[in-house]
């Protein structure tokens, strides 16, 4: 070996500590660059795993759409005929109904004993747009509801015989309710009076 002058050498030891130190740097430096890479791999596989399962589930629902165009209309247009017959039926029933002198818009029911088959209290559904000429068909608003009521009977008999007819049309909730001189009572009640 030959001889190094100790300032040399000190000097090459301080070079030697800077080339380990930049090594062990550079090797930090790379271990994070690749780190990055994984994790950026990592959420583009991610990210390319939801853009698939969000196409397959874009494709189920497209075609549970196609298949309800297929399947549900036709089903929608036979309920909207058995409406319509129900309607239609509902009609005829109220035809034959004993009428009234005049318009019941016009009679005043506030006085005597009066018979009617409610068919439905609904909060958004307002069909007073739809009455006019309906002469067996009312409206009340009450408590935040439209009520819908049919027929204005005086015989107690023939409410009862209405209101059959009408759940024999698929309104099974309607009832009677009764009126005497203005005031609501109960059906019992109004037969004793």
């Amino acid at each position: 070996m030959s001889y190094i002058p100790p300032e040399a050498k000190a000097a090459i030891d301080e070079l030697e500590s800077k080339v380990l130190d930049f090594e062990s740097k550079n090797i930090q430096l790379e271990k994070q660059i690749k780190s990055e890479k994984n994790a950026k791999k990592s959420s583009q596989t991610g990210l390319i795993i939801l853009l698939i399962l969000f196409l397959g589930v874009l494709g189920t629902a497209g075609w549970f759409y196609y298949k309800q165009q297929l399947v549900l209309f036709p089903k929608a247009t036979e309920v909207e005929l058995k409406l319509q017959t129900q309607v239609d039926s509902l009609y005829n029933l109220l035809d034959q109904m004993p009428k009234a002198e005049g318009n019941t818009a016009e009679i005043d029911f506030s006085t005597g004993k009066w018979y009617f088959v409610q068919i439905g209290a609904y909060q958004k559904v307002d069909l007073s747009l739809y009455k006019e000429g309906m002469f067996n068909f009312r409206q009340s608003e009450m408590e935040g509801l439209y009520k819908y009521t049919l027929g204005a009977f005086q015989d107690v008999d023939q409410a009862v015989g209405f209101l059959d007819g009408v759940r024999k049309l698929g309104i099974r909730d309607a009832f009677l309710l009764a009126y005497v001189n203005g005031k609501k009572v109960t059906i019992e009640e109004s037969r004793n009076l």
